[in-house]
């Protein structure tokens, strides 16, 4: 699910390397959910840092 959903967003990315480890809870959260929580996640770290 986390491949998908950044291969669909790789292009608004910065190269860099990603790495995404779940937490337990992440286990009942549904497609969506998961799916919203990733696009926020991308948004966040599709933006400059400020260092």
């Amino acid at each position: 699910m986390v491949r998908e959903s950044f291969r669909n967003k790789q292009h608004e990315l910065p190269s860099k390397d990603f790495v995404v480890i779940a937490k337990k809870s992440a286990q009942t959260l549904s497609n969506d959910e998961m799916f919203k929580l990733l696009d926020k996640l991308w948004h966040r770290l599709s933006r400059p840092s400020r260092g």
